[in-house]
């Protein structure tokens, strides 16, 4: 009698799967295999910009300490800062990624200041 529910059960896990295989972000720009230490900083730049846009759902959804989300706002922007330099002569190559983490920031930081008022 269970073995039914086991099946609709797997065919749901199945389901999910395939749908967030859907949703995947594609990247802009392939990974250089040649250059893997430039390949490296455009992920941490694109997980720095994710990190930001949890922050920003938080924030909209009122489901934050604002105390903490500042210091996460700060420490992301630090990290984002330094990644931008280790970049160096590479970043016209990124330009995309730093624009999307810097507006990223810009857009959190006001939001955070409209949610602290």
């Amino acid at each position: 009698m269970a073995q039914p529910n086991i099946q609709s059960h797997l065919q749901n896990i199945r389901n999910l799967a395939q749908q967030r295989q859907q949703q995947r972000i594609p990247l802009n720009t392939l990974l250089d295999p040649t250059n893997p230490v430039q390949s490296f900083l455009e992920l941490r730049m694109a997980i720095i910009t994710a990190r930001l846009a949890t922050i920003q759902a938080h924030i909209q959804q009122k489901n934050t300490d604002l105390a903490g989300a500042m210091t996460q706002i700060s420490r992301l922007k630090m990290q984002g800062d330094e990644l931008e330099r280790n970049m160096g002569t590479k970043k016209k190559d990124y330009r995309h990624l730093i624009e999307v983490y810097k507006q990223g920031l810009k857009i959190v930081q006001e939001m955070l200041r409209e949610a602290m008022i």
